[in-house]
């Protein structure tokens, strides 16, 4: 089969203007397909070639959108300061299960992706602490 007629036939024109991919999508919800990402493939075949070192920003903020013209090429950090990580801020308990309580966590306050701080778990802390120090008495 043709990739590119694979490619169109999965894509749904949605009334918000968002081009939505119905076939599998990344574990982070982006538009997979033939071992690339669609939205890449896209752009490129209907913009331009995306130059070393810059990635693509979904400006309509829509992870499985394809729609080249929602698309905007930027460096990673610009892409990253546009983004809304607020949400992990929001979490109550680390991704291992344990809660954030003032006494099981600590506060980097200039840690994190965009440098404005971040959380971490003391329980999961001393567990890899733990492991580490087995592993070195092997």
């Amino acid at each position: 089969m043709n990739p590119r007629k694979d490619i169109e036939s999965r894509i749904f024109k949605a009334p918000t203007g968002c081009w939505l991919w119905k076939g599998p999508l990344s574990h982070d919800g982006y538009a997979r397909a033939h071992g690339k990402y669609v939205h890449r493939t896209m752009y490129e075949s209907h913009v331009a070639v995306i130059p070393k070192g810059i990635t693509l920003d979904h400006i309509c903020r829509v992870r499985n959108c394809v729609n080249p013209t929602h698309l905007d090429p930027v460096t990673l950090a610009e892409n990253i300061s546009r983004g809304d990580y607020g949400w992990r801020g929001k979490l109550t308990h680390c991704k291992h299960g344990h809660e954030f309580t003032s006494d099981n966590t600590i506060v980097k306050p200039t840690g994190g992706r965009n440098g404005d701080g971040s959380r971490q778990c003391r329980e999961c802390g001393r567990i890899a602490q733990r492991a580490y120090q087995q592993r070195k008495k092997l």
